[in-house]
């Protein structure tokens, strides 16, 4: 999974440049952000979906 993902993050470098890394990293906080300020007040079972469906938008 994490080689999957620094693949694709390699990937997409190359193919965008300058423009491409900051749209990583935006992407990145954005992730931080949701596991560290939304998922703790959400039950189990929205934590799984929720961190499911925001992989899903990054990385398709």
């Amino acid at each position: 999974m994490i080689k999957k993902q620094k693949f694709i993050l390699t990937i997409r470098f190359f193919t965008y440049g300058k423009f491409g890394l900051i749209f990583i990293y935006q992407k990145i906080v954005l992730l931080g952000m949701t596991f560290f300020f939304i998922i703790p007040f959400k039950t189990p079972i929205e934590q799984k979906l929720g961190v499911f469906s925001h992989m899903e938008n990054i990385y398709v």
